[in-house]
């Protein structure tokens, strides 16, 4: 047996971020393409186009833009997506290990 958790943060009921939702964000970063993006997170286009409009309904900010450039739409995120993300990836720092520490004490000892 194994532990396994999801963290998340709601505004109103709506999904702000979850660590899916990060992973998802630091994917659209790389590839500057919602399309590989997408690719990347083994999802369809329109499902990652849906979470980010869930994302940005529930926290009242854009994390995306987009700027076409030589036939293609490339998708950075805005400073306010970036600061959000990189808020959201200290706050769920050491979670895992202090699930996994919880996990042993509760079940191996």
């Amino acid at each position: 047996m194994e532990p396994k958790f999801n963290l998340w943060i709601e505004n109103n009921g709506e999904v702000v971020l979850s660590l899916w939702r990060a992973d998802l964000l630091q994917a659209i970063m790389t590839t500057s393409s919602l399309k590989e993006a997408a690719e990347k997170m083994k999802i369809s286009t329109k499902e990652a186009q849906e979470k980010l409009q869930e994302m940005e309904r529930g926290s009242g900010i854009k994390f995306v833009t987009s700027t076409s450039q030589n036939d293609s739409n490339k998708m950075n995120l805005t400073s306010e997506g970036e600061q959000l993300l990189k808020k959201f990836r200290e706050f769920s720092k050491g979670f895992d290990a202090e699930v996994t520490e919880k996990f042993n004490k509760s079940f191996k000892e």
